[in-house]
């Protein structure tokens, strides 16, 4: 059972943007959209935008992955879900960041796993590069953490669902850790 989101909305926090390259960049991926039935529902955030969900409830700051069928088809088949970050020229990193929703609520669980690989050719290969571990959490809302030094311009975030969805709202890749 997935319940509406759509209530109160508090602020989004900001966080410290300072040497997120990600900052402002396009990505390819989509989010988990549904107009009809009993919780329609757009899980569509914008990834690179500087803000950050303060709870799960009462936003439309998150982008969603589901093993089931959306407006927008399927953007989790074998429950695993992507977005690819644009750096717009290749750029060399130390760290990734993706906020996430860890708790287990109304469908949502933490992911099994998030991953990231890296590109210089969007069709090209994707080496890996690592598997993130979560830091603090506050709120069922944690940072997943990445320190992993590379050079690319494509940053690909796999989202391995654990359970029917999982949520993401922010990517940040640093120059500095």
């Amino acid at each position: 059972m997935l319940v509406s989101l759509f209530a109160v909305a508090p602020a989004a926090a900001d966080y410290d943007t300072t040497g997120n390259i990600a900052l402002g960049c396009s990505y390819e991926g989509l989010g988990y959209a549904i107009s009809e039935g009993q919780w329609p529902a757009s899980y569509n955030a914008n990834l690179t935008d500087g803000l950050t969900a303060t709870d799960l409830y009462g936003t439309d700051n998150w982008f969603g992955f589901s093993s089931s069928e959306s407006d927008n088809g399927l953007n989790a088949p074998d429950k695993i879900g992507n977005v690819v970050i644009d750096l717009g020229s290749s750029k060399s990193f130390k760290s990734i960041k993706v906020n996430t929703f860890v708790g287990s609520e109304s469908g949502i669980t933490k992911p099994e796993r998030i991953t990231a690989y890296v590109s210089d050719n969007l069709d090209g290969v994707f080496e890996y590069l690592g598997d993130f571990q979560y830091g603090e959490v506050v709120n069922n809302i944690a940072w997943a953490i990445l320190n992993a030094e590379a050079t690319a311009r494509y940053v690909k975030i796999e989202v391995e669902l654990s359970g029917v969805f999982a949520f993401i709202n922010e990517v940040a890749i640093y120059q500095e850790e």
